[in-house]
């Protein structure tokens, strides 16, 4: 995979005369290292696949089976993200939650965001680290020998722009968190469930920890009407790496304060995440 490959790129900025040649060997490189890494697109395909069927069990089993919620910060079902790929999807097809050509659609369109995400990573590097060349070939090159040396050193070396390991996991948590959301929000609209809470409504809720970011922390608790659009449009995730979800609550646990509380909506959603989770899979699998 593409964590292994960094001495090769370190290895052909080593022979280019020029900052046109190192920027066609960082492409070269991007294209064959991630771009061309099946096992990477296998594993973002397989991760988010199972984040979002993990999302619509989690829903059916624990928000409308048992109409009582319960979520700790941690919030997937690690039972079944523990599961083998191929039992996973026999034991989610044996719940009948969707038809058959929902879910081999659903296959489909989660292949191809893994497929689109590996070149958004190939390209985000890309652009990131040839401005790091060009600014290294302006001056008298030892910028650029700094930057080799860095290369070299492994996945983590603080200078490489971005860094791969960081960019990738950042890709990886973001992704899963949108897939998992989008699985959650298929079946809290699905007409039965839907149904069941039409007289409830929606409360979000952060990991409730020193890591949440300060926008998102006011929207802890918050609770909407079922109907209410302002709950789509505060549906998680909000922004990279983003851990919050939205559940749905019955009547009888509406809080009349925080119905009626006011937040800032638009302050906790990051640039590029104002659609659901749903609409952006849909989108990017298009």
């Amino acid at each position: 995979m593409v964590l292994g490959r960094l001495p090769d790129l370190a290895a052909a900025l080593r022979t280019a005369r020029d900052e046109s040649e190192a920027i066609a060997s960082l492409k070269d490189w991007a294209s064959k290292a991630i771009e061309g890494d099946h096992a990477l697109v296998s594993t973002l395909w397989r991760a988010d696949m199972q984040s979002n069927m993990a999302g619509q069990l989690f829903v059916r089993d624990v928000e409308f089976g048992a109409r009582k919620v319960a979520l700790a910060p941690d919030i997937y079902d690690r039972a079944f993200l523990e599961l083998g790929f191929a039992e996973a999807l026999d034991y989610f097809e044996s719940r009948e939650l969707m038809s058959p050509e929902a879910f081999r659609a659903l296959l489909d369109d989660e292949r191809v965001r893994a497929w689109s995400l590996s070149r958004g990573i190939s390209e985000t590097v890309v652009r990131d680290a040839a401005e790091r060349i060009r600014k290294a070939m302006a001056g008298d090159g030892s910028q650029m020998s700094d930057f080799i040396e860095q290369l070299s050193s492994g996945v983590d070396a603080e200078g490489y722009p971005g860094g791969v390991r960081r960019y990738l996991e950042m890709a990886f948590r973001t992704t899963n968190a949108t897939s998992y959301n989008a699985g959650r929000m298929t079946q809290q609209n699905d007409p039965v469930v839907a149904a069941a809470f039409a007289e409830g409504g929606w409360m979000y809720l952060t990991a409730d920890d020193n890591r949440v970011r300060d926008t998102h922390a006011p929207l802890n608790l918050k609770q909407w009407r079922y109907s209410d659009p302002e709950a789509r449009r505060a549906y998680p995730p909000n922004g990279y790496q983003c851990r919050c979800v939205a559940i749905l609550v019955d009547a009888d646990e509406l809080d009349p304060a925080q119905l009626s509380r006011r937040v800032d909506v638009g302050a906790a959603i990051t640039p590029g995440f104002a659609k659901s989770p749903m609409q952006t899979i849909r989108e990017e699998a298009d």
